[in-house]
């Protein structure tokens, strides 16, 4: 059984909030949100202190996932990032879910 320790187990309703999330993201709200309060509480040097660590943060993200990417070239030749990491990870979730296997048929090939 794969590895299904994962926050998503013990808190069902966060696929639901990840849906949530995905459908406002794209709007600007959770950029124009915190930029709005932190320009009332600090005024202009919490906004742009805010775009700064947003920026920061999205940088070191890029750099993590650049050279798990590059791991993962190494290992098994094919450049796979995050997105299909989680993918995968999903998929033997569901697959471990419902019984199936997820091997690979190599005994089954026509001769």
């Amino acid at each position: 059984m794969t590895a299904t320790f994962g926050l998503y187990i013990i808190v069902p309703i966060l696929v639901r909030l990840g849906l949530f999330y995905s459908n406002i993201t794209g709007f600007g709200t959770l950029l124009v949100l915190p930029a709005v309060y932190g320009f009332v509480t600090v005024g202009w040097q919490g906004v742009i202190g805010y775009f700064i660590a947003k920026t920061f943060a999205g940088s070191i993200t890029m750099v993590i996932e650049f050279i798990l990417t590059k791991i993962a070239f190494s290992r098994t030749g094919s450049a796979i990032t995050m997105a299909e990491t989680n993918f995968f990870k999903a998929y033997e979730f569901y697959a471990d879910k419902l019984g199936v296997t997820t091997e690979t048929c190599q005994g089954n090939q026509a001769s």
